[in-house]
């Protein structure tokens, strides 16, 4: 139910529909609301608080400030407003300073996964991956099968070269999201770095069988991983199908030393005139 700005109603429930609406990513209309119900209460701490939020969400950390600020003036120990305090900062690229929120918010309440999480992303960030693992892990002991977190946690051991681990995540992720393509493309990648390539051309197979964009890329990555494995010539085929849709590879496959010994093959003369008849 949506109450009119006209009428008369209590100051929670003027709250509980700045709420839905904000929830709802109406936020002109929660800040209406919610600066109703400051006028009604210029002292409460909460809603000052959520104005903040609401200003955050809408990416005027500034503006979010005034408010938080007068929210931390009345409630200094408040948990959220510290860790709301940290994202306006965040969001200003401030990463000292938001640190600095994020824990006084986790020294006022240690399970304060917000800010927690925040101090995952100040870290990360700053490339301290060891730190942000550390924050990480300790969010997704809270908040399981978070799929941003578990992200930051696979990215986090990928840059200290744990591949391994940042297989793991996104396995992980995977049981959520099967057939997330971002997170496919990764993990194919990360198998081909570690030359792991039986596996990575299993996953390349998977991420063909999508409908995407990025088609005859993954097939493009399919051909170097047969042309690896020893199936040239079913390399060379798939090479002859990807250059007759976009004759633009074919300058990939004469860079590719991946493809010196096709491109000296007798059956890549196949490939070499289909490029001439495309262009």
């Amino acid at each position: 139910m949506y109450l009119g700005l006209s009428m008369e109603y209590s100051n929670d429930e003027i709250q509980d529909q700045a709420y839905e609406y904000h929830m709802a990513g109406q936020y002109e209309e929660a800040l209406l609301y919610y600066k109703k119900a400051l006028a009604k209460d210029k002292k409460n701490d909460l809603v000052l608080n959520n104005l903040g939020w609401a200003l955050n969400d809408m990416e005027e950390y500034e503006s979010a400030l005034e408010y938080l600020n007068r929210a931390l003036e009345l409630e200094p120990n408040d948990s959220i407003t510290l860790t709301n305090m940290g994202n306006s900062y965040y969001g200003l690229e401030d990463m000292d300073t938001a640190q600095r929120y994020y824990l006084e918010a986790i020294n006022a309440e240690s399970d304060n996964q917000y800010a927690i999480y925040g101090m995952g992303l100040v870290s990360f960030d700053s490339g301290s991956y060891e730190e942000a693992i550390s924050y990480f892990e300790s969010y997704n002991q809270l908040v399981e099968n978070d799929i941003d977190c578990l992200f930051y946690l696979a990215e986090s051991h990928y840059y200290l070269e744990e591949y391994n681990k940042t297989i793991m995540y996104y396995n992980l992720i995977l049981e959520i999201e099967n057939d997330n393509e971002t997170i496919l493309f990764y993990k194919a990648d990360t198998l081909f770095l570690i030359k792991e390539y039986e596996l990575s051309l299993e996953v390349y197979e998977k991420l063909i069988e999508i409908e995407n964009e990025y088609l005859l890329d993954y097939q493009y990555q399919k051909s170097r991983l047969l042309a690896i494995l020893g199936y040239k010539d079913e390399a060379i085929e798939l090479l002859e199908h990807i250059i007759g849709a976009d004759a633009f590879y074919y300058e990939f496959v004469i860079e590719d030393e991946l493809f010196d010994e096709i491109i000296l093959m007798k059956d890549f003369e196949r490939v070499r005139l289909l490029y001439r008849e495309v262009v």
